[in-house]
C-alpha cells in the first residue's frame, strides 16, 4: 500500500507498506506519468524505516509534480501499479488552501454525464456513492470529486483515500472513530452537521445547510464551514450551476467568509 506523507511544492514523502505477496526488494517510485502532459520520468528509491512502530519504506520526491485537473500526474510503484497522485490540499484557519492559494470550493451534484462540464466551470462534482472504477479512471484523467457516502463499509473509505481524485470525504458527525481511522491523513474529512449536534474533533471542516446558517449556527471552534443549498443541479448546464453558486454566495451574510458553497439535490 502507498500512502502520501508530508507534501508541498518543494518536497513530498511517500510511504510504502508492503502487503502480502508484494515485493519489498529495492522498491522505487517511477514518475511522474500524466495523461495530459509530456513528462520526464525518474526513479525515487524507498529506504527502510519505521512509522508508528510499524516497518515501512519511505521515498522522498524533491519538487514533486502535483496532481491537478490540468496535469493529473501520478507515480507508479516499481513502474507498475499501485499508483499514487500527490496533492497539496490543506486547511488553514477557516479556509481551504490548494498549493498555498486560498480555494473557495464551489461544488454541485455530479454524474457520469455532467462531471466534465461542471469541472470546466470550476465546479467540483459531488457523488453520493463513489464508483471505485470511475474514481480510478478519474485519477488518471484528472477528474476531481467530493464523495459524500452513505453507509460505506470501512474498506471502501480506505480505498477511496488512495485516489488523488477524491479531494474530500463527508461523513455523518456521529461516525465512529474506527471508521474515521480508515481514511488516510491527507484526505480532508468533513462532518455533516445536524441541528443541535456538535462538530466532532476529527472533522477538518463542517458542512451545514443554509437553514442552519440563517438560524445563527456557529462552529464551536475555528475551521472551514461549507454551506449547502437544496437545488437539483443535475438539470442545469455547467454555466448555470456556476451562476447559482455565485448567487448563493451573494445571498449569504458575509458570504465571502465561507469556505465552500455546495448545491445539493432535493431530498427524497
Amino acid at each position: 500500500m502507498l500512502r502520501q506523507g508530508k507534501t508541498s511544492t518543494l518536497e513530498a514523502e511517500v510511504w510504502y507498506f508492503p502487503g502480502e505477496g508484494e515485493d519489498a526488494d529495492s522498491p522505487y517510485l517511477e514518475g511522474p506519468i500524466s495523461s495530459k502532459a509530456q513528462t520526464l520520468k525518474a526513479k525515487y528509491f524507498f529506504r527502510p524505516t519505521e512509522l508508528h512502530g510499524q516497518k515501512a519504506w519511505k521515498a522522498v520526491i524533491p519538487e514533486p509534480c502535483l496532481w491537478s485537473i490540468q496535469n493529473p500526474a501520478i507515480y507508479a510503484l516499481n513502474g507498475h501499479a499501485p499508483l499514487i497522485g500527490l496533492r497539496d490540499l490543506r486547511v488553514r484557519g477557516e479556509s481551504f488552501y490548494q498549493e498555498d492559494r486560498r480555494w473557495v470550493v464551489r461544488a454541485a451534484r455530479g454524474s457520469y454525464r455532467n462531471d466534465k462540464e461542471l469541472i470546466a466551470n470550476a465546479i467540483t462534482p459531488i457523488h453520493r456513492r463513489g464508483d471505485l472504477a470511475y474514481i480510478d479512471s478519474g485519477n488518471i484523467a484528472g477528474l476531481p470529486l467530493i464523495v459524500w457516502p452513505d453507509g460505506y463499509p470501512q474498506i471502501e473509505i480506505e480505498r477511496l483515500s488512495r485516489s488523488a481524485a477524491v479531494l474530500m470525504l463527508v461523513l455523518p458527525s456521529d461516525s465512529s472513530l474506527e471508521i474515521i481511522a480508515e481514511a488516510h491523513s491527507h484526505l480532508l474529512l468533513g462532518a455533516e452537521i445536524s441541528p443541535g449536534k456538535p462538530t466532532p474533533d476529527w472533522a477538518k471542516f463542517a458542512v451545514v445547510s443554509e437553514d442552519l446558517i440563517h438560524a445563527n449556527w456557529q462552529p464551536e471552534r475555528r475551521l472551514p464551514v461549507v454551506v449547502t443549498r437544496q437545488l437539483d443541479a443535475g438539470v442545469l448546464s455547467g454555466e448555470e450551476v456556476r451562476a447559482h453558486c455565485d448567487k448563493f454566495q451573494a445571498s449569504l451574510k458575509n458570504g465571502a467568509e465561507f469556505a465552500g458553497l455546495w448545491l445539493m439535490w432535493e431530498p427524497s
